[in-house]
């Protein structure tokens, strides 16, 4: 038979806990405040669209050295700081 315990007082960390709750529920409010001026656009199609027409062994490997590589020179980076 187990005899009679005190309740555990609130210590320093469940304060913490207390004002983390408070301040989670705050921004809830203030995230609807901020978001309910915008229009809520749910009606119709989803706007992405499936990519159905990818082959069946997948895309071709892409050379990012080569794509990452400028044909230019690098000019058109700099068009406008001349």
């Amino acid at each position: 038979m187990v005899g009679p315990h005190r309740k555990p007082q609130a210590d320093v960390y469940t304060v913490f806990l207390a004002i983390a709750l408070f301040a989670v529920l705050v921004a809830m409010v203030f995230l609807y405040l901020e978001t309910k001026d915008y229009p809520n656009k749910t009606t119709g199609a989803p706007s992405v669209v499936a990519w159905r027409d990818v082959p069946p062994g997948g895309l071709p490997p892409v050379d990012f050295a080569l794509a990452a590589r400028p044909t230019d020179g690098g000019r058109a980076a700099c068009d406008g700081f001349s």
